[in-house]
């Protein structure tokens, strides 16, 4: 039988110990007339997963594009977050 080793060392291991930069900005909200749900979600400090449930119950507001497409418009969330539009 062959036995597996795991290195677990820090060094072999990828773990990012600072919170990472939010990849979508307010600045990038402003620049666009709508955003995708998980964009909304990382303006409000939520998973990706949260905020499509949040999306889901109402607590988003959203546009629906087409059958499987749904946007959050900006000036809402700008709103939401106590931004100028």
């Amino acid at each position: 039988m062959k036995k597996t080793t795991v290195d677990t060392t820090a060094s072999n291991r990828r773990i990012n110990k600072q919170a990472a930069e939010p990849k979508f900005t307010v600045e990038d909200l402003r620049k666009n007339p709508t955003c995708t749900i998980p964009q909304a979600g990382e303006i409000l400090g939520l998973g990706r997963v949260a905020a499509y449930e949040l999306a889901k119950k109402g607590g988003i507001k959203t546009i629906q594009l087409s059958e499987r497409t749904y946007r959050v418009p900006s000036r809402w969330l700008l709103e939401l977050i106590g931004e100028e539009a």
